[in-house]
């Protein structure tokens, strides 16, 4: 059991950790990969008022993901999907 609270996961990733940026041609969306140790914290972000169609970058591999925080209500996966107007999601994977 880990006894780490999440605060203490995505502080040294977000400090320490490789940044690898996605969707740098995109209008709508922001998204980045942070690298530490083994961990990764993915943040998606649709910076538009209208809805935007996402799909996982392909070099993006992972077997868990636990969206840490979000700013609607929803406990989804990591997964392709439709961003909601400045939806903004961030996922620990691992």
């Amino acid at each position: 059991m880990n006894s780490l609270t999440p605060k203490q996961i995505w502080v040294p990733i977000v400090v320490y950790g490789d940044f690898e940026d996605y969707y740098s041609e995109s209008d709508q969306i922001f998204a980045y990969v942070r690298r530490y140790e083994g961990e990764m914290l993915f943040v998606l972000a649709n910076m538009t008022p209208s809805e935007a169609d996402f799909k996982i970058p392909e070099n993006i591999k992972f077997t868990q993901s636990n969206l840490y925080i979000t700013n609607y209500d929803n406990d989804e996966l990591l997964s392709d999907c439709r961003l909601r107007p400045f939806e903004c999601k961030a996922y620990l994977l691992k």
